[in-house]
């Protein structure tokens, strides 16, 4: 079985995700052999951005792909109005926090603006460049900063990583453990790896299948476990090696008889036929039960639930009116079980974390589970305890581990 990435759908999806277009299979761009010729669009039919790299090329100019670090230091980057579909970018001066600024410009592109993680905005009298505590990972980040500067930084609290604007970054490490993938407003996706990993972790697959998710599309490119994109893909007709870094093509596209000559083929990690355990047990499952393959399941099947990679997910049915918390390869993680009436509330978030903590020797800070796989609401480390959210994180302020202390309830929901 291969991943289910059809040829018919590379158009929706090769239009709809800029960001993840494959646009030169060939070097000399697009030509009578490009298999996604069909979805190149033609002169006039449309005014919209799909084809980025091919209209900026008429004009051109190339494609930024990574503008976050496109400028120098003490610039910011600024798309060039005068041009369409952003395909040229001006670096102007990057204003220095309270440094004052204008939401009105007279030119048609301002001289200078606001540095990375700085709005501008007014104190009533006039407009400087502030951080924005509207933002809620802006917010968390000044708390953090308080507490240490206050001397009160616990082991439990965590340091957001935000993006250039002030929404949550991709990647978010809690402490001494594992680092995790988020969207914008914070909400954890797909993948997870220990924090010792976080610089290889840049959750662009969990990203791209979030994107999938809000269109309805139901296909599109594999994961790996850290919620990156795997660098080989594959689909019924071909296989090639995808630079995430460049959004293009590096090798390929192979017959998928020949991926293991593909220089991203791994023979630790990449099975001949580009299945994963998850997926073959699916399959497996589904020709013995033919009838549940497009049904959704009420309460209890035991069809596999894999992930984006290909694995199994953390939570797997087990027996009748029973779920388990799972690692990748579908065993249970320790005696971590719920019944199907606590489902809804389960995430085996703390059961998968003590897992992928121990697989990296990391054993001397385990959090506390219930035995549902959810966080105990209490965590205690070292001298001090606190209170914790679903993804094993310190909310409000700590306190002796001697100390009693309001969690609300004895398990995270």
């Amino acid at each position: 079985m291969l991943i289910t990435m059809k040829r018919t759908r590379w158009c929706g999806w090769r239009l709809s995700f800029t960001a993840f277009v494959v646009v030169n299979f060939l070097p000399g761009g697009y030509s009578d052999s490009d298999p996604i010729e069909n979805c190149k669009p033609k002169g006039g039919e449309t005014i919209l951005c799909n084809d980025r790299t091919e209209i900026c090329r008429k004009l051109n100019l190339a494609v930024i792909y990574d503008v976050e670090n496109y400028c120098s230091k003490g610039e910011v980057p600024y798309f060039n109005p005068a041009f369409i579909c952003n395909c040229d970018v001006i670096c102007v001066g990057a204003l220095e926090e309270g440094a004052e600024c204008s939401m009105n410009f007279a030119n048609d592109y301002p001289k200078d603006l606001c540095g990375n993680g700085l709005d501008c905005i007014s104190n009533g009298r006039t407009y400087t460049c502030q951080r924005n505590h509207m933002k809620p990972c802006v917010n968390r980040t000044i708390a953090y900063e308080n507490a240490a500067a206050d001397g009160m930084l616990s082991p439990g609290l965590l340091l957001p990583a935000c993006s250039d604007i002030g929404k949550y970054g991709p990647v978010q490490c809690s402490t001494s453990s594992t680092c995790y993938c988020t969207d914008t407003d914070g909400n954890r996706l797909f993948g997870e790896a220990a924090y010792t990993e976080k610089d290889a972790m840049d959750c662009q697959c969990s990203l791209h299948w979030q994107r999938n998710d809000k269109l309805g599309l139901t296909e599109g490119m594999r994961c790996l476990s850290n919620g990156n994109l795997d660098s080989l893909q594959c689909n019924e007709d071909f296989c090639f090696c995808y630079n995430s870094t460049k959004k293009a093509i590096d090798q390929g596209p192979y017959h998928p008889t020949m991926m293991k000559l593909l220089d991203c083929y791994n023979e630790s990690y990449h099975s001949p036929n580009y299945t994963n355990p998850c997926t073959v047990a699916e399959q497996l499952y589904l020709q013995q039960n033919p009838e549940d393959a497009d049904s959704i399941a009420i309460g209890i099947s035991l069809k596999p639930n894999c992930s984006l990679d290909g694995f199994f997910a953390a939570i797997q049915s087990h027996e009748e009116n029973d779920f388990i918390c799972a690692d990748s390869n579908g065993k249970q993680i320790e005696n971590f079980q719920f019944s199907v009436a606590e489902k809804p509330k389960m995430t085996c978030n703390c059961a998968r974390r003590r897992h992928v903590m121990r697989q990296a020797g990391l054993d001397a800070f385990l959090p506390e589970c219930c035995p549902n796989g959810n966080f105990k609401s209490r965590q205690t480390r070292g001298l001090y305890s606190f209170c914790v959210d679903g993804n094993g994180d310190q909310v409000g302020e700590a306190k002796y581990a001697t100390e009693d202390i309001d969690c609300g309830g004895d398990c995270v929901e």
